[in-house]
């Protein structure tokens, strides 16, 4: 289970920095800032700060046709982990 804990967490790392590269300065009601800002608190735990922080940059440097399939990729291998 911790590998499929750190799957997901490396995925939501990932994306949560293309998010911020697709759509900059895009305005978050303050109950998803908090929700947010715990995710990450959440990430840390799980994976390191250092660690969250790599894989953020490396969704912030993707392309926009990349980082929709990278979570493609990432759903259906998470989906796949699911059924077996």
């Amino acid at each position: 289970m911790t590998t499929k804990r750190n799957s997901i967490g490396t995925a939501a790392a990932v994306l949560y920095g293309a998010a911020d590269t697709l759509a900059p300065g895009f305005a978050l009601h303050p109950r998803l800032v908090t929700e947010r800002q715990q995710a990450h608190e959440a990430l840390d735990a799980s994976l390191g700060r250092a660690l969250r922080a790599e894989l953020h940059a490396q969704g912030r440097a993707m392309k926009d046709d990349d980082a929709i399939a990278y979570a493609h990729t990432a759903i259906n291998r998470n989906l796949a982990d699911e059924t077996t």
